[in-house]
């Protein structure tokens, strides 16, 4: 519920989500209750659906906003065109052109305007003013708005009202980990038990990230990754107090804080 908090501050009423997780359902409407969660696969919800439950006619919705995943675009994964995920924008496309809302945001990972993933950026935005939208589309990074974490992503915004603009910087130097996670620590610190990562959580340097730690241990020929595979060190990281955290994800083991143990949730809340 982190984008329907966002349009609330903003002063929107929101009236409806969808989302095909039924613990994320759980967690969404036990911080917005008055809102009407579709538990639903998004191929298989129509615009018809939407209108019967909100009351709304075509065109009436001022704003339809919505976060495909981003799985097939992001730049930790595979990058593949085919993948299925890829498809559930053609679905928000699909909600778009039949309700015809006023305004519209997409929401997606920078990588999905980087390198081979541009043609697919492009066929979006064709795609929507193909439908009468005047439509911008960048990356905006999370850092520029006070939050402590490089998290870059790509927005399209497009309206049938006004010609859209980012919204402009709050934040003119970013706040680091260390600034943002001063007097918040655990209880109970919590170290990594297997030899490989907690042998990365202690000898990694600060920002140093798995891969290049990997290559590094295999360059001195240590023996304990000495014949590993890169495979999931790619998206692991030990934090630089000095700089925004990187990425938060769902995986603990991802990010290691810069004394060698795991992040508290909330310490990864607050970042």
């Amino acid at each position: 519920g982190g984008s329907s908090m966002g349009y609330k501050l903003a002063g929107s009423e929101v009236l409806a989500m969808v989302e095909f997780d039924p613990v994320a359902c759980r967690t969404y409407e036990a911080n917005h209750p008055d809102t009407h969660i579709f538990n639903a696969d998004i191929r298989h919800l129509t615009a018809a659906d939407i209108m019967a439950k909100t009351g709304l006619a075509v065109g009436e919705l001022d704003l339809l906003g919505g976060s495909p995943p981003c799985q097939g675009f992001s730049t930790a994964g595979a990058r593949k065109f085919d993948d299925d995920r890829n498809t559930l924008f053609s679905d928000q496309l699909r909600l778009i052109r039949d309700l015809q809302p006023k305004t519209i945001i997409i929401e997606n990972v920078a990588g999905m305007v980087r390198g081979k993933m541009k043609t697919y950026a492009r066929s979006v935005i064709s795609e929507l003013r193909s439908m009468d939208y005047q439509v911008i589309c960048g990356v905006v990074p999370a850092t520029a708005f006070g939050v402590p974490q490089l998290r870059p992503r790509t927005f399209y915004i497009g309206s049938r009202l006004f010609c859209p603009v980012f919204p402009k910087p709050t934040c003119q130097r970013a706040v680091t980990a260390h600034q943002a996670l001063k007097g918040i620590g655990p209880e109970k610190p919590e170290y990594p038990k297997s030899p490989m990562m907690g042998h990365f959580a202690r000898k990694a340097r600060p920002g140093e990230k798995g891969s290049g730690f990997l290559a590094r241990q295999k360059k001195v020929g240590h023996p304990l990754w000495r014949d590993k595979k890169d495979g999931s060190w790619f998206t692991k990281q030990k934090m630089d107090p000095n700089k925004p955290s990187p990425t938060i994800t769902k995986t603990k083991d991802d990010l290691i804080h810069w004394t060698g143990r795991y992040l508290s949730i909330k310490e990864a809340a607050v970042l």
